[in-house]
């Protein structure tokens, strides 16, 4: 039983191609890193080189101030949302007190408490409910 069977290359089952295969895109050797060469420039260039990176140094810190300025103008807003207005109140006899914008002035009005009247009956057993107890 140990005979050597010739091995093909032909499987038994057939072999299922790839759908849609995507076409391979070729591979691209990485370009060579060269240093870049700067031209020279003349001195009359290199003078207005200078006076524009100045220029434009100038415009940045400009820039920057806009935006530190429209930053702290933003959180001043969010602080004042975030402050709790202060309600004062004030009594009749006051007169009209001004104050800051956050503050608001309000009159006090309290009823005055009101007793119950009693009437006679109630009275009596009231009455007679102290006699007993107290």
């Amino acid at each position: 039983m140990n005979e050597d069977l010739p091995t093909s290359t032909d499987s038994i089952t057939p072999e299922l191609a790839p759908k849609a295969a995507a076409p391979e895109a070729p591979v691209t050797a990485p370009p060579e890193v060269t240093p870049k060469k700067r031209k020279t420039l003349s001195p009359e260039a290199l003078e207005k080189l200078k006076i524009a990176r100045e220029r434009a140094a100038e415009t940045n810190r400009a820039k920057k101030q806009e935006r530190l300025k429209a930053k702290q103008e933003r959180e001043e807003e969010k602080r004042a949302t975030r402050d709790p207005i202060v309600v004062v109140e004030q009594s009749e006899s006051d007169e009209e007190l001004t104050g800051p914008p956050g503050v608001i002035f309000v009159r006090r009005r309290r009823p005055k408490p009101q007793v119950p009247e009693k009437s006679p009956a109630e009275i009596e057993l009231e009455k007679a409910y102290q006699k007993m107890f107290g």
